[in-house]
């Protein structure tokens, strides 16, 4: 999540004082019989820069706030909290109070396979309900090649989520590790998760998924303002994502003035995968001269771009572009861009997805052709 380099100084805030652990079970309340509506767990990993400033804190107490508000309805908020001091904890907000579940062993980094699943098991067991929504909390670089191995696996790791003692989830992790769980949604609270490649990645994860294309500031979403939108009847995910953008595009309110939020339909992703496939074959060439595409970074070597506004320069077949286009506006169902990133990048030709771009084929940045998206899609176009 909300990487800490910005074109603007971000003032360091003083850690708030540690909240009171309230009460502590080894077993869980209730069984099947006592399943509610939705329960909602927040995962989140702070145990890197973003807990040593105190971000997470200033996000419990967010959700402290929603909760004396009552906007927990029929539900759940279910906060896993390993911090910068290296406690692991399985939580409840509940009555403006943080309720102690179960504490873990530091035998499992958060980032690994086995304490997702392990904790989203103990979330299941702890609060069953009949629906689940998830929030990822943490750093986030997208489609990266750098996490950690991948034990389960011989494939080549892909950075997606998390950062804890340094060690990083790869995005193919992520996705096995989800798959199956039901959840109806995803909250990436954490930068750059709106890329074609992990949303590809993450098909059979969640109906619907929530994220910015780009890097997110430190503050994330407003949890005080979000929580409601969560546990109404039908999850209302694009208000929260314009909950989220409004947030920060309120010039001489927001504490960052710039943001781009998107939400993804699942269930239209394979027809994007196979009309990207239509244009990729039908295209004479990847990269054509003179072409300027859309960043959605200021670094000198760019990994995100604007993934509509490529694909429509590769070819003049109106039918194809009509098929992708349709395709891509059922996917994407709700986007939008301040006018600046970092009040450095002018984002003028934005759709709510980044990418990575390939110059030629024997360009495998950051291990880009370990991705799904370049071994189902990207691999059919010319260099």
């Amino acid at each position: 999540m909300k990487k800490l380099k910005y074109s603007i100084s971000v003032t360091m805030l003083s850690l708030l004082a540690l909240f009171a652990l309230v009460s502590c079970g080894d077993e869980p309340k209730g069984g099947d019989d006592d399943s509610i509506g939705r329960t909602v767990l927040v995962y989140m990993v702070a145990n890197n820069s973003l807990g040593r400033v105190g971000y997470d804190l200033m996000d419990i107490e967010e959700m402290k706030k929603a909760s004396l508000a009552g906007d927990i309805k029929d539900g759940r908020l279910i906060v896993y909290h390993s911090d910068v001091n290296g406690d692991v904890t399985l939580n409840e907000v509940k009555d403006g109070e943080l309720v102690v579940l179960k504490a873990y062993d530091n035998s499992s980094l958060s980032v690994e396979s086995s304490r997702m699943r392990e904790v989203v098991a103990d979330t299941k067991r702890f609060a069953p309900a009949a629906d689940y929504g998830l929030v990822l909390w943490s750093h986030g670089s997208g489609w990266l090649v750098d996490g950690i191995e991948d034990l389960e696996s011989s494939a080549p790791s892909v950075q997606s989520f998390g950062e804890d003692s340094r060690k990083r989830m790869n995005v193919s992790t992520l996705a096995r590790t989800l798959k199956g769980e039901d959840f109806g949604f995803i909250y990436f609270d954490c930068c750059l998760m709106g890329s074609i490649e992990v949303i590809y990645e993450l098909q059979g994860c969640a109906d619907y998924i929530v994220a910015s294309p780009t890097e997110l500031p430190v503050y994330g979403m407003p949890y005080d303002k979000n929580i409601k939108h969560f546990f109404k009847p039908v999850p209302d995910l694009v208000k929260a994502a314009e909950e989220t953008f409004n947030y920060y595009n309120t010039p001489g309110v927001s504490p960052v003035e710039w943001c781009t939020m998107a939400v993804y339909d699942m269930k239209a992703v394979s027809r994007l995968a196979d009309a990207t496939k239509a244009v990729y074959s039908a295209s004479v060439i990847g990269f054509p001269d003179g072409y300027q595409p859309q960043r959605y970074s200021d670094e000198a070597v760019c990994y995100y771009y604007d993934f509509v506004d490529y694909v429509n320069i590769l070819t003049d077949d109106k039918a194809l572009l009509d098929e992708f286009n349709a395709a891509a506006s059922a996917v994407v169902i709700y986007h939008a861009e301040t006018p600046m990133l970092f009040n450095v990048v002018k984002l003028e030709h934005c759709n709510g997805f980044a990418t990575y771009i390939m110059r030629n084929h024997d360009d495998n940045r950051k291990n880009y052709k370990s991705t799904a998206w370049y071994r189902d899609v990207v691999s059919l176009l010319k260099s």
